[in-house]
C-alpha cells in the first residue's frame, strides 16, 4: 500500500525497517508480518521502537524509573554537540522569510 503514497519511500528504506522491527520481536517473522504482542504496545508510543521496548521491558522488570532516564537520554540530542553550520542555517531561514 505504500507504493500508492505521493512519495513512496524506498524498497530498500522499507525492508530494512521491517527487519529491525524483527529484530527487536515486534514483527512476526513469516510471511504475514503480523503484529506480536509487544509489538502491540510499541505500536501505541510515540517513540523510536527500540526505546518502547526498553520502556516495556523497564516496565515489566520493575525498573522503570532509571529506564525513563535512560529513554530520555536517548531520545534527545546531546547538548554537547554544536551544529557548527548553524549560523548559515539560521542566515537561509531569515533570507526565505
Amino acid at each position: 500500500f505504500l507504493r500508492l503514497a505521493p512519495e513512496p519511500p524506498p524498497l530498500e528504506v522499507v525492508d530494512r525497517a521491517i527487519r529491525a522491527l524483527v529484530a527487536i520481536g515486534a514483527l512476526e517473522n513469516n510471511s504475514k508480518l503480523a503484529l506480536t504482542p509487544l509489538g502491540f504496545h510499541v505500536a501505541h508510543m510515540p517513540v523510536d521502537a527500540r526505546i518502547g521496548k526498553m520502556l516495556i521491558y523497564g516496565a515489566i522488570c520493575k525498573c522503570l524509573s532509571p529506564i525513563l532516564t535512560v529513554a530520555a537520554c536517548l531520545s534527545s540530542k546531546s547538548p554537547f554537540v554544536r551544529n557548527f553550520n548553524r549560523d548559515r542555517e539560521e542566515q537561509q531561514v531569515k533570507e526565505r522569510q
